[in-house]
């Protein structure tokens, strides 16, 4: 689980900038879910969260502290606790059906979506500032979906080339 919580921090490191950077985080996530199942890699996930709460560099940009995750796009990483679970449930009941665990990723990826955006527009409410439901899409969730489902797709093939030296 520390390997996978080390795993998920080296890649939100990678990142792509632009006015929400492309980060690797996902795919992290996603191929401990796969390797891992639902308990030891939510497990990996709390791990990374409360080291980046606790002030160390984990985050995106190499960002840290409590203040990231209040932030607007802090509802994305809250995000990956229930992804987690739900994509390493799916993917330990199909170890062998990789359509279904590519499904349970990408409903993961979903979760993240949904729990991001809605914390974002909570955040921007919150503020007293006015963001439209479809520009925040437009911002968090649009411009990600199709290299997210190559991240996806990569986790799920290197999850199985794992499995089988693990």
């Amino acid at each position: 689980m520390a390997i996978s919580a080390a795993i998920i921090t080296v890649c939100s490191w990678i990142c792509l900038p632009g006015a929400v950077p492309y980060t690797f985080q996902t795919f992290g996530v996603f191929l401990a879910a796969a390797l891992f199942g639902a308990k030891k890699s939510t497990l990996a996930v709390l791990i990374y969260i409360l080291l980046g709460v606790v002030g160390l560099p984990v985050f995106a940009g190499g960002r840290g502290g409590l203040g990231t995750i209040l932030g607007e796009s802090g509802g994305y990483i809250m995000a990956f606790l229930p992804a987690s679970y739900l994509c390493g449930r799916i993917c330990e009941n199909s170890p062998e059906n990789k359509k279904k665990q590519l499904f349970g990723m990408a409903l993961g990826l979903g979760i993240c979506y949904f729990l991001g955006t809605f914390w974002a527009y909570a955040f921007y409410l919150k503020g007293g500032g006015v963001a439209a439901f479809g520009t925040l899409l437009g911002r968090f969730v649009l411009p990600f979906i199709l290299p997210d489902m190559a991240k996806i797709i990569i986790a799920q093939v290197v999850a199985q080339k794992l499995k089988k030296t693990i």
